[in-house]
């Protein structure tokens, strides 16, 4: 029964054959006549590349991309046909171009293909000049939603890097206001040079008194070599004066005048020297009085030094607060300026260009009836044989039992 079967399937084929002729007649009689009757077809083609700029996000931290350029390539291109066979970009172009079709109509012109970095755009029209407007229209629709979409990270980013920004501005007010009131009230400018200049003064102070100290030594010095100078010259004079009392004994007169004039000298030597004397004596006593005095110049310098010391934990915290709240400012003003700059590259630039724009078609596109009458062939002739079986069922279905036989015979 089995290998008598496939002989049953061929008698009803055989059967059934006017079946499956009409409708292989009918279908390719429709195909001919809709090919002849048909309106030629115009393709007119964009032709686009990708564009591998920087990417839109304006990102705060330090990221490590893996994304290889191909791998860019291909998503730029996946977003863009997503975007170039929407039915917004496609009711935008009729609204445009006031064409009487529904979007799913027009879309259905629209043939998306790639190769490489370039993407080609086809459009099918009735005439040359229709095919080129719509494909022209639909790829700046595209390109102009394309780019609206790939700015949207980088105006959301400047948007909350903006608010970020003016908290950071308010809060570099905030600790300039605390630096400066601290400076105020505690009458300094700039701690650290307030500090150095103090320094500075102590130490020219006590350089000052080092050399009123040497000074005063010095001076000290010279008073005892003069006092020494002053007593050796009255003794001098004693001696003199000793000579001027012998000689008068002895009545000699020219001796007399010798010694008289020795004692003069050496008595007027003395009140020299004893004045010199004098004169370091006062001169070493100021030198000491200026040392003192510097002393407690530098003293009360320490003290002012000390109180500017107790205020730099307090200052450096201040000027460190200042200094964070001025580079996270700086740092957002970056950030800010690079993300105008990037959305205005997302929407001027943009991701793709045009490198073949749309040009009214020489000739309509290839007919597809071949491709199409291949497939109505091959259809027609399934349905045909299905029709074929079906209508034996059927009629198998409704002879009387004793009269039924199997299929296969």
């Amino acid at each position: 029964m089995m290998r008598e079967q496939p002989l049953g399937y061929w008698e009803v084929l055989r059967k059934r054959l006017w079946i499956v002729a009409l409708l292989f007649v009918v279908t390719m009689s429709v195909i001919g006549y809709s090919a002849l009757t048909a309106k030629p077809i115009y393709r007119a083609s964009v032709r686009l590349q990708v564009l591998l700029v920087e990417p839109e996000e304006v990102t705060l931290f330090a990221q490590i991309r893996n994304v290889t350029l191909a791998d860019q390539i291909i998503a730029t291109q996946e977003d863009f046909i997503s975007v170039a066979t929407s039915d917004l970009v496609a009711l935008r172009t009729i609204a445009r171009l006031d064409l009487d079709i529904s979007a799913s109509e027009l879309l259905d012109r629209v043939t998306v293909t790639r190769d490489g970095e370039f993407i080609t755009v086809s459009v099918e029209g009735d005439t040359p000049q229709q095919a080129e407007a719509i494909a022209t229209a639909l790829v700046e629709n595209a390109l102009e939603y394309y780019r609206e979409i790939r700015a949207r990270p980088a105006v959301a980013s400047g948007q909350f890097i903006q608010q970020q920004l003016e908290q950071a501005k308010q809060e570099l007010a905030a600790a300039q206001n605390a630096l400066l009131k601290f400076k105020l009230q505690n009458n300094v400018g700039s701690l650290d040079r307030e500090i150095q200049a103090y320094q500075d003064k102590i130490r020219a102070l006590r350089d000052k008194r080092d050399d009123a100290l040497i000074a005063a030594r010095q001076a000290e010095a010279l008073k005892a070599e003069y006092e020494t100078l002053a007593q050796s010259m009255k003794e001098a004079a004693d001696a003199a004066a000793q000579r001027v009392a012998a000689a008068r004994e002895a009545e000699d007169e020219d001796a007399l005048r010798r010694a008289l004039d020795d004692e003069a000298y050496y008595r007027q030597k003395a009140r020299d020297y004893q004045a010199l004397a004098a004169a370091q004596a006062v001169a070493a006593a100021s030198h000491r009085v200026a040392a003192a005095e510097y002393e407690q110049l530098a003293a009360r310098r320490d003290a002012d030094l000390a109180a500017l010391l107790g205020l730099t934990a307090e200052y450096e915290e201040l000027q460190m607060a200042v200094d964070q709240a001025r580079s996270n400012y700086e740092f957002l003003q970056g950030k800010a300026r690079e993300a105008a700059l990037k959305q205005r590259q997302a929407l001027s630039l943009g991701y793709l260009q045009v490198v073949e724009p749309a040009r009214p078609p020489q000739r309509p596109a290839p007919s597809r009836f071949k491709r199409i009458a291949l497939v109505g062939a091959v259809l027609s002739l399934l349905a045909g044989g299905v029709l074929a079986f079906l209508l034996e069922f059927i009629e198998t279905l409704r002879r009387p039992a004793k009269h039924r036989a199997p299929l296969a015979g």
